[in-house]
């Protein structure tokens, strides 16, 4: 009973972030809000009712309950002590729906049986597909897809220019977000590709399309990255993939010979079909940069400094002064530089547990699929893909949300969860 509801909801959550927001009660949700939400109550009794579980775990998203539970209590308590308000920190719901999704897939992909596991990867690698897709369109201006998701009439406005100063968000609705995410869709798209050939070497299915697939998600991945005008998703994509490969030529050996020349052959052509057909988007791309550079971070380095000033005191360091309290007298939006938002707002305490969720997941990952006996070529493409997506979504934090964007920020933590699920299920082969 409790497999099918969490396949159907796994199902609801890849689909529903094609839905538009709606405003409930005065509250932007939604289905990657609602969903959670209802689920609570039977995540929870599904893990009372197991005993000696071999399946995913709720340890793994531990910190991030704990530490959700802990600043629930006491950012309450500083908005009454620094500003003579009680005020609820609801941002932490952001964290709380990460873990909450991240069980859902991890459960229902452990226990469906070996066809529907990879049905899920073909919807989610379908879904994510369809999330470039969209930025495409919108490259090419067509208004219905432009104006269902931009988040307000700027972002529209940018979406729909006629000229190289265009940005794009595809469901993101923010164009720096949509940087980020289609960054990661390539390296989430990379592993489920590579999943999808393990899960079907079970039923000894041969597809010969995953490389021309990996190469057609690169190109995608990356002409979105560019359209968003996302200088630290740029400059995390080139980053990231640049410690890809050279994870790729150390992990998989011999094999790299004739997969990394075909990659650079790529970006070559790339490069120049770029330079000679979009120079003007060239041009702005190089302007983007170099006003970023003038402005030492677009003002970012300004937010941090002032928002590292409110830890005036040793006491504040642990566990901050606040998401409230740091937006009322620092940046209204809080710090755009997410790891310096979460230290001023949670202390040490608060950003070691938001960060060690990440860390438990990623040596997850590499126990199950690096693991000396499960070290296939496969398993380490798939390990090598996740931390290089996870590598680059924490790079490109530095200069944007990755925690606490709020429309797109489940997508990743599905993968997370389809991953483990999977490869929990072929270490105990539960692949009935």
């Amino acid at each position: 009973m409790f497999y099918k509801v969490f396949f159907i909801m796994l199902l609801l959550l890849i689909f529903g972030q094609f839905l538009p927001r709606v405003t409930i009660a005065g509250l932007w949700l939604g289905i990657d809000d609602i969903l959670p939400l209802l689920s609570i109550p039977l995540v929870f009794f599904f893990y009372a009712s197991q005993r000696r579980y071999l399946g995913p775990s709720y340890n793994l998203v531990m910190p991030l309950f704990i530490f959700v539970v802990s600043f629930a209590v006491y950012g309450a308590l500083q908005g009454v002590v620094y500003l003579n308000l009680l005020k609820i920190p609801t941002e932490l719901w952001q964290y709380l729906k990460r873990a909450i999704c991240f069980l859902i897939a991890a459960i229902t992909m452990y226990h469906l049986p070996l066809k529907k596991k990879i049905l899920v990867v073909n919807v989610l690698l379908g879904a994510s597909f369809l999330c470039l897709f969209i930025g495409i369109l919108q490259l090419f201006k067509i208004e219905v897809v432009t104006s269902i998701y931009g988040r307000s009439d700027a972002q529209i406005s940018n979406a729909m220019n006629d000229n190289a100063y265009q940005r794009v968000y595809s469901i993101a609705g923010f164009s720096t977000s949509w940087g980020g995410m289609s960054l990661f869709i390539f390296y989430a798209a990379v592993a489920l590709l590579t999943l999808r050939l393990t899960l079907q070497q079970n039923l000894q299915i041969k597809n010969k399309q995953a490389i021309f697939l990996m190469l057609m998600f690169f190109i995608l991945c990356l002409i979105n990255v560019i359209s968003s005008g996302s200088r630290g998703a740029m400059i995390a994509f080139v980053v990231s993939f640049t410690l890809f490969l050279f994870l790729l030529s150390f992990r998989i050996g011999a094999k790299s010979i004739f997969v990394l020349p075909l990659i650079c052959c790529l970006l070559l052509v790339v490069g120049y079909v770029g330079s000679t057909h979009f120079d003007e988007k060239i041009a702005f791309i190089i302007y983007r940069f170099e006003a970023l550079s003038e402005s030492a971070g677009g003002g970012r380095d300004l937010q941090v400094l002032n928002g590292l000033a409110l830890l005036s005191s040793w006491y504040e360091w642990p566990m901050g002064v606040s998401n409230a309290v740091q937006r009322s007298f620092n940046s209204s939006w809080g710090i755009e530089s997410e790891p310096f938002n979460i230290l001023v707002n949670y202390g040490v305490i608060g950003f070691s547990l938001v960060y060690s969720s990440l860390l438990i997941i990623l040596l997850k990952l590499r126990k199950l699929f690096l693991k000396s006996e499960s070290a296939t070529f496969e398993n380490k493409v798939i390990y090598t893909s996740v931390f290089c997506g996870v590598f680059g979504y924490v790079l490109f934090s530095l200069g944007f949300f990755y925690f606490a964007e709020l429309i797109v920020g489940v997508y990743s933590w599905l993968v997370y969860g389809v991953l483990i699920g999977a490869g929990l299920a072929m270490r105990n082969k539960v692949m009935e």
